[in-house]
């Protein structure tokens, strides 16, 4: 049996709701969020080598350019982003990211440059976990490799984006992929999974559950845990 293919649901001109075509899994995104959010305070905090004068230029270009393509999809920014380079030290990430907390950033996009998976997962851990702060986190290699075809890079950015500050980025029309008894009830949809360390049996494993919560199955709660 195959099943007939989801309506996803997008914001065109005028605010009206404007369907998607999905093939084989993929759709492209041609409209704008179903929901999004203003950007008052932002900036781009690079980690890594010293920059020279070739990745100052491609990070301003990128710099430059992320603001109008995200509006594309209807993320305003309403501010110059605040910009900083630093080494990819545990103490430079640390005051670095004190000072981006007590400015009060909405967005932070944390650009790594030859760095260790390390840096990567502190960087993680310290802004949301332990700060609540919102990263966006690319690596200068993909900013570099994509430097002149940012719009279709961005695209896919703006997705992550987006979830990440409270919008909703598409929603699927439940009542064409339910079934006809089913069309009026309400649902909520659970993923879960654990995550073994195989290299150590001295890490725990990982349980993480994510659960839908809103009428749309658009927005979601997740909980992670170490297995005791």
């Amino acid at each position: 049996r195959i099943l007939p293919l989801p309506q996803i649901t997008y914001r065109g001109q005028n605010n009206q709701e404007v369907v998607e075509n999905v093939a084989f899994g993929k759709w492209k995104i041609g409209n704008q969020f179903c929901s999004t959010s203003v950007i008052n305070k932002w900036g781009m905090i690079y980690f890594g080598t010293k920059p020279d004068a070739n990745i100052i230029e491609i990070l301003k270009k990128f710099e430059q350019q992320l603001p109008s393509l995200l509006r594309r999809y209807g993320i305003v920014i309403n501010s110059n982003p605040i910009t900083m380079a630093k080494p990819s030290q545990k103490h430079e990430i640390d005051n670095a990211f004190g000072n981006i907390k007590s400015q009060g950033w909405q967005l932070a996009i944390v650009i790594l440059n030859e760095t260790v998976a390390q840096v990567y997962n502190y960087v993680k851990q310290l802004g949301n976990q332990k700060l609540g702060l919102i990263t966006q986190c690319t690596s200068f290699q993909a900013v570099q490799k994509n430097s002149q075809k940012l719009h279709m890079y961005v695209e896919n950015l703006s997705q992550k984006i987006n979830a990440k500050i409270g919008g909703i980025n598409g929603i699927v029309n439940l009542k064409t992929a339910l079934s006809q008894a089913s069309k009026n009830d309400r649902f909520m949809f659970f993923g879960a999974d654990v995550t073994h360390t195989t290299s150590s049996t001295k890490k725990p494993s990982i349980a993480a559950i994510v659960g839908s919560c809103d009428p749309s199955c658009s927005r979601y709660a997740a909980r992670l845990c170490e297995r005791k």
